[in-house]
């Protein structure tokens, strides 16, 4: 099945081939985003009426998610389908439960709220803004850390697999991947496409919208061997490096 979501206030179920399995009837405006829950039984979807909701796959409305004062720009369903994220136009990214209560409040980002992500364990979220920053939160909406490098908006924000990494991208034209507290440890030029498996982000530059690359991401101890590999020579040589600094790529 697929599902889309549409500027005349609806989002739609389809087979296939094609047709038309169900319509989901409910927001005021534009549907900003729809997403299937992991187990496929259920969908949410965002609106410009600030509200979000969640369907069965019969497009019957379930609950409805009312707390943002403007615009919700994106929903997302977490692993195990027990919770859902939204963020908005109002400055908040919020958690809510499958009534449409809201658990937690996010707050932190000086403007729009572009994006927000759970991580594979649910045990964290983040969120990208029109503020220049991605966030990392808990499930009570406490800020973990806070993302800085992007020089304009941050369009999207992905947790790695192993929830170790997280990579952005931004309007500033370049892709960037963090660590979790927050300290950038690579930097690609170009608005970044992350693959759902975390392994390549695709970039395209800003100054030209015809070339496409594509890089393989490195795992952090990949990133730490490539380091250690340019490093080594210059630890083992310079005679101003303590002998424990010495052996700091040593395994």
């Amino acid at each position: 099945m697929l599902a889309t979501s549409g500027s005349d206030g609806t989002a739609r179920i389809w087979d296939l081939q094609g047709k038309e399995i169900a319509k989901l009837v409910g927001h005021q405006g534009d549907v900003s985003s729809v997403v299937f829950s992991s187990d496929g039984k259920m969908l949410a979807t965002s609106g410009r009426d600030g509200t979000a909701r969640i369907w069965d796959l019969q497009g019957k409305e379930i609950a409805k998610l009312v707390g943002h004062q403007e615009y919700v720009s994106s929903v997302v369903f977490s692993s195990d389908g027990k919770m859902l994220a939204t963020s908005g136009s109002d400055g908040t990214a919020r958690i809510w439960d499958l009534q449409g209560k809201e658990i937690a409040k996010l707050v932190g980002h000086q403007e729009y709220v572009y994006s927000v992500v759970f991580s594979s364990d649910g045990k964290m979220l983040a969120t990208s803004g029109s503020d220049g920053t991605a966030r990392i939160w808990d499930l009570q909406g406490k800020e973990i850390a806070k993302l800085v490098g992007h020089q304009e908006h941050v369009s999207s924000v992905e947790f790695s697999s192993d929830g170790k990494m997280l990579a952005t991208s931004g309007r500033d034209g370049t892709a960037r991947i963090w660590d979790l507290q927050g300290r950038q440890i690579a930097e690609y030029q170009g608005e970044g496409y992350i693959s759902k498996d975390f392994q390549f982000i695709a970039t395209i530059p800003k100054d030209d919208l015809s070339i496409v690359k594509l890089w393989r991401i490195q795992t952090l101890d990949e990133m730490l061997d490539s380091a250690c590999a340019r490093l080594r020579p210059y630890l083992i040589t310079n005679p101003d490096v303590s002998e424990s600094d010495r052996k700091l790529c040593d395994k």
